[in-house]
């Protein structure tokens, strides 16, 4: 996991988006949460503060850091009597989305869409556990309150912010998953998946749809009404393939919107008889949890499948060959049409062209690779990244190359391997 666009261009805009986010959802968390809740049980800005760390810079994570604290505090209320409590709840909650991050971009394997989404999954339920029996134990032990109900609140609401929040969010920013031929069908249809995503969701949570059933059947009914909620995962589904990650992402801010509004006011499926306010929604973010899970599993099939060779029937990962020109800078490119999606890598004919894409922290790095080990007849594998003619961030892994000193010109034949895109 690297940094973004935004990051680099515009840090100071990116931070002040980052936090105003933080601080609308977290709005929208307490006013979710019923009013004898211990702590907040639905947590959005966990999610945004993960996905802020992932994205961001780490030299602007202090800032991020700083701020996500402070606004945690007013969130909180500055409660004057249980300052104590307010402050070690709001480090606590953001430290754990900043060991998430760190986790994550320390340990993924950047060619390996499924193993970063396994190692994000893992650190999210592993430090949410940690973080809620840290807490627990410690409103225990200051204010007396019982372990089990901070918990189960702070645990459910941290994994379940997280990982929704951060699906919708990765979403919106990362558009690469694209199945669109012809555009302007793939419009019409996703906004009719889309007016049938959000009716059939209205109905099915304002139990309108229920009663049409007890109208006319006796039988059944509940599993009737929990078989309903299949209809919104399937519009959401098609919407995420005919429009990618925007799409998938906008069918989860429409599914959380209507379904957490309908539950908040004892409609739905999942307002239960017999359970806690608290209780049901526990049950809506685990429907949302899920969700997000499908469409991130979803995106990750689909790259893989649109990265399998069709004669082979194997997966190939995309690859480059260049032949550098060491003397004169020149650069001639092979199989180009296997290379970075929607750019024209053949544009980029010499060393000053190509490093202007190259992102900045990394062109001196790609400078000294092919000029300052011109000693080795087998040149070392280097990362580094470089920007697509959308401005996206591409990791590029450049290995296997070979020098040729006794060559005049001299030369360097090289591999790139595209392994992921970075933002």
């Amino acid at each position: 996991m690297k940094t973004s666009l935004l990051s680099q261009k515009m840090p100071f805009v990116a931070i002040i988006g980052w936090l105003l986010l933080y601080y609308v959802t977290g709005e929208i968390s307490e006013i979710l949460t019923p009013p004898n809740a211990e702590i907040s049980v639905v947590w959005f800005p966990a999610g945004v503060a993960t996905t802020a760390f992932l994205c961001m810079h780490k030299r602007q994570w202090p800032i991020l850091l700083f701020g996500f604290i402070v606004l945690n505090l007013f969130l909180d209320g500055f409660d004057s009597e249980a300052i104590l409590i307010s402050v070690l709840y709001s480090i606590l909650g953001v430290l754990s989305c900043i060991i998430i991050a760190w986790i994550v971009r320390k340990y993924a394997h950047q060619d390996d869409d499924l193993h970063i989404i396994l190692l994000w999954l893992f650190t999210i339920i592993i430090v949410s556990l940690l973080d809620a029996v840290l807490f627990s134990v410690s409103m225990y032990w200051l204010d007396h309150t019982s372990i089990k109900n901070i918990f189960w609140d702070g645990f459910i609401a941290d994994i379940t912010g997280n990982i929704f929040a951060t699906t919708v969010m990765m979403g919106l920013i990362n558009t690469r998953f694209k199945t669109i031929t012809n555009l302007r069908m793939h419009l019409i249809w996703g906004v009719v998946v889309l007016g049938l995503l959000i009716m059939s969701t209205i109905l099915i949570f304002n139990d309108s749809a229920i009663q049409l059933y007890n109208a006319y059947f006796h039988h059944q009914r509940n599993l009737i009404r929990l078989s309903l909620l299949c209809i919104p995962v399937l519009f959401a589904v098609i919407l995420s393939l005919l429009w990618g990650n925007r799409g998938g992402s906008l069918a989860l801010l429409v599914l959380a919107t209507i379904t957490i509004y309908y539950t908040s006011n004892r409609q739905g499926p999942f307002y239960l008889h017999g359970l806690f306010r608290h209780e049901s929604l526990w049950l809506i973010q685990g429907y949302l949890t899920v969700i997000s899970l499908l469409m991130v599993f979803l995106r990750v099939v689909t790259r893989s499948t649109q990265r399998i060779d069709e004669n082979q029937g194997i997966y190939t990962r995309q690859h480059l060959v260049y032949q550098l020109n060491l003397n004169d800078g020149t650069i001639e490119w092979g199989n180009s049409n296997n290379g970075i999606p929607d750019t024209d890598i053949t544009a980029c004919s010499n060393i000053k062209q190509l490093i202007e894409a190259i992102h900045p922290e990394d062109q001196e790095k790609l400078n000294q690779h092919w000029y300052s080990q011109q000693h080795h007849a087998v040149l070392p594998t280097i990362l580094f990244r470089f920007a697509d003619s959308d401005g996206h961030w591409w990791t590029i892994e450049d290995r296997g190359s070979v020098f040729f000193g006794s060559s005049d010109p001299m030369m360097v034949v090289g591999n790139w391997f595209i392994s992921s895109e970075v933002s």
